[in-house]
């Protein structure tokens, strides 16, 4: 909906339901294809989606269009490295989307920025993963590494920042007084990272 800018039109409808206050709240079933238009002065259209499953598994989700792109941008005109990200659920699928990874980063007329992004967000969810850099100016396929299994588990380490920055020399002192639960963290912080930290 969003690429073709187009409601789809609705099917099997033949009699609106009448208990359904349809003018009163300003709905309408679309019929025929219809333009999907932004109210918003950001040009991005909404859209919200339904699903309703047997034994009550309900679904709802809104989303927002992606913003606008009044240029087509080349690979080759690329000047930053890009990191390309390959994520699946096993090797084999990882291997498959490398695959097209670096098809796309040989054809002259894709926009790799936006398919770094996109990758790269997808792979998040994925649980084995590989990359590539594809460097500016290259022409060459991009190799990517072996597959590898990323852990589900986060991180024990935890980094806290009070967020005071330097108002004044006495400032993190008087921030610390008033909280002594937020100074127990921060000395717990401290004394775990006492052997990790070079300074």
């Amino acid at each position: 909906m969003f690429r073709a800018r187009t409601i789809p039109p609705n099917v099997n409808l033949n009699v609106a339901n009448p208990a359904i206050k349809w003018d009163e709240y300003r709905l309408r079933v679309p019929l025929d294809a219809m333009p999907l238009r932004a109210r918003h002065q950001s040009g991005r259209s909404l859209i919200s989606m339904s699903s309703s499953g047997i034994g009550g598994a309900n679904g709802h989700v809104v989303l927002e269009g992606p913003p606008e792109s009044n240029t087509h941008q080349d690979k080759r005109t690329v000047e930053i490295p890009l990191l390309l990200i390959a994520g699946g659920l096993s090797p084999r699928s990882v291997a498959s989307i490398a695959e097209t990874l670096a098809e796309f980063a040989t054809e002259d007329d894709t926009d790799m920025l936006s398919i770094s992004t996109l990758y790269g967000r997808r792979s998040r969810q994925m649980t084995w993963r590989a990359f590539s850099i594809l460097l500016p100016g290259r022409s060459d396929i991009p190799r990517f590494t072996q597959p590898t299994l990323i852990s589900r588990t986060k991180p024990p380490l935890v980094f806290l920042f009070p967020g005071l920055g330097s108002q004044h020399i006495e400032s993190k002192l008087q921030f610390l007084s008033m909280s002594s639960h937020c100074l127990t963290l921060i000395c717990s912080g401290s004394s775990a990272l006492s052997g990790l930290s070079a300074v």
